[in-house]
């Protein structure tokens, strides 16, 4: 398992579907890791989830990954830190 800190900072994106023009959207961007996840797990719809990716300054975490990373203790608790997030498609 991946060595992550919860409060690093991340963006979230979704991938296009296998068919049609390929195309990566941000979903959230300036938020920590554990909030991404979050996001991830809570937020996006069943048929974006499996697509989706989070990015930091050190990794490209997929799907597995963040399902992984969502039932650690560290990111079960709930984040009160402030966020810069924007969310939305750019």
């Amino acid at each position: 398992m991946l060595h992550v800190d919860p409060k690093m900072p991340a963006t979230v994106l979704t991938l296009s579907p296998d068919h049609g023009n390929k195309t990566v959207t941000t979903r959230i961007r300036g938020t920590s890791l554990k909030n991404a996840v979050r996001f991830v797990m809570e937020r996006l719809p069943n048929v974006e989830r499996s697509r989706s990716l989070i990015r930091t300054a050190t990794h490209s975490l997929y799907f597995a990954e963040i399902e992984a990373l969502n039932r650690r203790p560290e990111f079960l608790d709930e984040d009160i830190s402030p966020t810069s997030a924007t969310m939305g498609p750019n």
